[in-house]
Order: C-alpha cells, then structure tokens, then sequence
C-alpha cells in the first residue's frame, strides 16, 4: 500500500480542510497558493511542475476553452491516458465549472456514440487520433482538443466560483453503455 500522500510531492501533504470549506477547485487554489513552489506533478518530459504553475496553466486553458465558447455548465467529454497536460486540462475544466465526462479510453463507437448522444457534450479533451476521428463521426459539430488545449489564448473566465451544489462530473460505466 503506498504512503499516506504519495500522490503529492515529497514531503507534502495535501489538507482538504485547511483555508475552510468551498468548492473543489477553490480548495485546490487555496492550497496552491499556499506554497506555490512545492511540487505537485511530475511529468516525464518537462520534470516537476510546481503548485504555482498548475494554477497558472489551468487559468491559462481556461481562457481558451472560454474563447472557444464554453461557459460553466457546459459539458466535456475527456478521455486521454495520464499526464501532466490531461491533469492541467481537467483542473482547468473543473476550475471554471464545466461539466466533466470522464470517459474510458478503451471505448469503442458503440459507447462512445451513447455517451456523446446522451451526455450532449459541447467538446472533447482527447489524446488519441483514432477516438478523435470517431469523435467527429458521431457528432461533426463536437470541438475536439489534445489535452494540451492547443488554441489562441483568451481572457481567463472567472474561475472557482461554482458552488458546492454545482454539478461537475457525470460518470458512465460499462453498465450505462
């Protein structure tokens, strides 16, 4: 069993309580900025990624999914394997409210066509060409992004402010397909 907090940098420990209650997001911020130089992610490519710039990179994602017209409530269908980009793309997704489908990446067009038709997302984070593709078959008018969220910045929307009532996720399973 690994460590209490293995998930976070060495040493670092993450309070969910610490700076009081709110929404997810703006318990993440309050803990980012209270040791913006800790470490929180490793990435492969790019070495550790510090609290303070995964704030930053989410806000900055943020803006460009707000310049391509997505506002809180709207829903984003992600299915990408893990890294650093899929972790800064999904914070930026949460942090400005929209409504996350998480979805396996090891779904076929008979569950992704049941997703996307009942879900009604309005864009998809997605790391694999082949789903793309599938993605634009099932529904043409869906924008689909790599999780980099390669697209001209925009204004950063107001950001943490859904409330805690506010919907984030909508999960599907191998039974809902």
């Amino acid at each position: 069993m690994p460590p209490e907090n293995a998930h976070v940098g060495p040493g670092q420990t993450f309070d969910p309580t610490v700076g009081g209650a709110g929404n997810l997001s703006s318990v993440w911020k309050r803990h980012w900025e209270a040791d913006p130089q800790a470490r929180q992610i490793h990435d492969p490519d790019r070495g550790w990624l510090c609290r303070g710039d995964l704030e930053s990179i989410s806000a900055t994602l943020a803006g460009r999914l707000a310049r391509l017209g997505l506002s809180p409530g709207d829903r984003i269908l992600i299915s990408a394997e893990s890294s650093s980009d899929f972790v800064a793309s999904y914070v930026a997704c949460v942090r400005m409210g929209l409504v996350v489908l998480p979805t396996n990446t090891a779904y076929g067009a008979r569950e992704l066509t049941h997703v996307v038709r009942d879900a009604r997302p309005r864009a998809a984070i997605v790391d694999d060409p082949v789903r793309a593709e599938l993605l634009a078959e099932i529904a043409p008018e869906l924008h689909r992004l790599d999780p980099a969220i390669v697209l001209p910045d925009g204004p950063t929307p107001l950001l943490d402010s859904a409330t805690p009532e506010s919907p984030i996720f909508f999960f599907y399973d191998s039974a809902t397909t």
